[in-house]
């Protein structure tokens, strides 16, 4: 098959080491320098720095610079070098159970699991500072032969797994009865490997003020109002779009009507990025409309987003606030914990209803034969607590 005895020597001999240099590979720190030793040959390496951690897996050297994690991969001939800049103030490196590691002076976990915040291209090696030792290079090619072609790592994926997010938002009203209003919200999300996501999120609270007890036209005005919802949604989400859609319920603006809710959940956009989330919900019954809405959040820095919020409806709440997240834990995956505080207006609201007629106000009844009377039971009472507030919540993935 072969041409001459020569060349099938020289096949198998090329076959061999290059074989021989994805299995036995050895890795030496010499100053600011990596030496590679493969069998079929040494070759040194310059890292434009003097590593303050390094370690070695398999076929790969890791050195650390400030934050920055150069690797040198000695399956390619030559060896190539990538630069990761991380988020976190890595301290040293290290191979725990066979996973490269790496230390912050708070905890340490595997490198792939810390934020990257910059990836370089490739960077070629220079030439070396002394001539390689040549082992076993066959006739007519050098030790470590072309350059083969590098193909980029993966970028990172979106954070998976259980999130959990709470806020509460607090403020005074004085668009009618003067008052003060409190709610929470709180959400709980688990995210798969895939592409399923599952869902609840609820808001409750309540507000008071001042109390008229008016007459059975106008219904009372003021006094206490209560705000409830709750929904479950099911859906997908990939890295840069989610849609997910579920049912629930929610305590109404009129009296105390309570209804059954369609809910619609989606997001635009990176995750810790640049992102837009969005929410609509519709009453499935009298009321059409439930409540709608969205946020709009990019980052800063690192560990700084800015983003505004708002909300509208008839599930008696509402806000439009500016917020700022601070990320005081974690690389944005697990053991992830931030903060965020918001300035804006928000608030509760509520109107009476017909006792006989929950969705209409006091004083619309059309009676038999279409003549309209006033005379009418009220119920609930009428607020509208809009004024300056403040929030306060956190982000937690575990």
């Amino acid at each position: 098959m072969f041409a001459s005895s020569k060349h099938a020597a020289f096949c198998v001999v090329l076959l061999w080491g290059s074989s021989a240099i994805a299995s036995d590979v050895a890795f030496e720190l010499a100053g600011g320098d990596i030496i590679v030793r493969a069998p079929s040959g040494e070759k040194s390496i310059a890292m434009g720095c003097t590593p303050q951690s390094f370690t070695s897996l398999g076929d790969k050297a890791y050195a650390l610079c400030g934050r920055t994690v150069l690797t040198v991969d000695a399956s390619h001939d030559p060896p190539i070098v990538t630069k990761k800049r991380y988020v976190a103030p890595l301290v040293s490196l290290t191979v725990i159970d066979g996973v490269v590691s790496a230390r912050t002076a708070k905890s340490v976990m595997a490198l792939d699991d810390y934020e990257v915040l910059a990836l370089e291209t490739p960077v070629v090696p220079p030439p070396p500072t002394h001539k390689p030792i040549s082992l076993r290079a066959p006739e007519g090619r050098t030790a470590w032969g072309p350059e083969r072609q590098w193909t980029p790592a993966p970028t990172e994926r979106e954070p998976r797994g259980v999130e959990a997010t709470a806020n509460v938002t607090t403020g005074a009203g004085f668009d009618g009865p003067v008052g003060g209003f409190l709610f929470f919200d709180a959400s709980l999300a688990y995210r798969s490997a895939g592409a399923l996501v599952v869902a609840a999120y609820g808001t409750f609270g309540a507000a008071t003020g001042d109390f008229d007890s008016g007459n059975h036209v106008t219904g009372p005005r003021g006094g206490d109002a209560q705000v409830a919802v709750g929904e479950v949604l099911v859906g997908g989400d990939i890295r840069y779009v989610a849609v997910s859609g579920g049912v629930g319920v929610g305590l109404f603006e009129h009296g105390y009507l309570v209804e059954p809710v369609l809910a619609l959940r989606g997001r635009v956009g990176e995750r810790d990025r640049i992102t837009f989330d969005w929410h609509m919900s519709f009453g499935i019954g009298a009321t059409f409309v439930g409540e709608y809405g969205g946020a709009i959040e990019f980052r800063i820095a690192p560990t700084w987003w800015l983003g505004v919020d708002a909300e509208v409806g008839n599930l008696r709440y509402g806000r439009a606030m500016a917020d700022v997240r601070h990320r005081i834990m974690g690389t944005g995956k697990h053991g992830t914990l931030d903060i965020r505080g918001g300035v804006g207006l928000a608030y509760v609201e509520t109107s009476s209803a017909n006792a006989d007629q929950p969705s209409e106000p006091c004083g619309a009844f059309v009676g038999f034969g279409g003549t309209q009377t006033t005379d009418t039971h009220c119920v609930g009472t009428n607020v509208d607590y809009l004024g300056p507030a403040i929030s306060f919540g956190m982000l937690w993935r575990p």
